[in-house]
């Protein structure tokens, strides 16, 4: 059915578009008005307001009523707004970890997850960025908000008593580690340097798959440090089997296109023996 909209309301619409919010009258923010519903996604004005960085615009009581508004998708206007990067422009007592930790109907998604994967998470308030919520876990996909923030290369964001081993290597049956989703996005280097190691590179999925190899795989090899690879050649046992060892893992990829030399060296060692 089409949506039948008041001039004031298809005036309002208009207005939000046109990035020109700031010229409707104040008359014309009312609840009814900001509440009606689009054609675009089922859609309201407040929802509009975020997708265009507008929301500080809008009375702060009339968006602490509403920031739960769902479109046709269940995406709220927390979650238009943390993909838009315009967390920032809603009051802080506003964000509680009910609304943003609220799942999407259409995707699984909670608006702290969009902000980070959208590289918005530093207007995330600090007090929701802890370990008790990396509990909450994307239906769809199994990730939390690390996952999402190694998918947006926005690791660098999250605090850094986080960044913890465990918590960067923990495997997730569906999704794999944060230190898989990191090495396929291409930001490994965003990683504390104590969690690149060896065994934690070389951690195997449900598939078989690990960072080393996923970040061979999306061509981000350079991101994996000399350490390890230096470390994989050690761990190897006799010169004979050494090559074909280091041939046995997606590792060997990367030794031969950054470290031409020493991947001569090692098949100089195996032909000598």
């Amino acid at each position: 059915m089409r949506m039948m909209l008041s001039l004031e309301q298809q005036e309002l619409i208009s207005c939000i578009n046109g990035y020109r919010l700031g010229e409707a009258p104040a008359s014309m923010l009312t609840q009814a008005n900001l509440c009606v519903r689009t054609e675009l996604l089922g859609m309201t004005p407040f929802h509009l307001a975020a997708q265009t960085g507008q929301l500080g615009l809008i009375p702060g009581p009339l968006l602490g009523q509403n920031l739960s508004l769902e479109d046709q998708c269940g995406r709220t206007v927390a979650h238009v707004a943390a993909t838009a990067g315009c967390i920032y422009q809603l009051p802080q007592d506003m964000l509680t970890e009910e609304l943003m930790f609220r799942y999407a109907g259409g995707t699984g998604y909670f608006p702290v997850g969009c902000a980070a994967l959208h590289g918005f998470l530093k207007q995330v308030p600090a007090r929701l960025l802890t370990q008790q919520n990396l509990r909450y876990e994307c239906p769809s996909t199994g990730w939390n908000l690390l996952h999402f923030a190694a998918k947006g290369r926005s690791l660098k964001q999250v605090p850094q008593d986080l960044l913890t081993d465990s918590n960067l290597r923990q495997l997730n049956p569906r999704c794999g580690s944060v230190l898989h989703v990191a090495a396929s996005a291409g930001c490994l280097d965003q990683v504390p340097s104590d969690v690149l190691h060896y065994e934690n590179l070389l951690l195997p999925d449900e598939k078989g798959a690990t960072p080393a190899s996923l970040a061979v795989e999306h061509g981000n090899m350079d991101q994996i440090p000399e350490a390890v690879i230096m470390e994989c050649a050690r761990r190897t046992n006799g010169k004979r089997t050494l090559a074909s060892s280091l041939r046995s893992m997606a590792i060997w990829r990367l030794i031969e296109r950054s470290e031409p030399y020493l991947a001569q060296h090692i098949l100089a060692r195996q032909a000598e023996a």
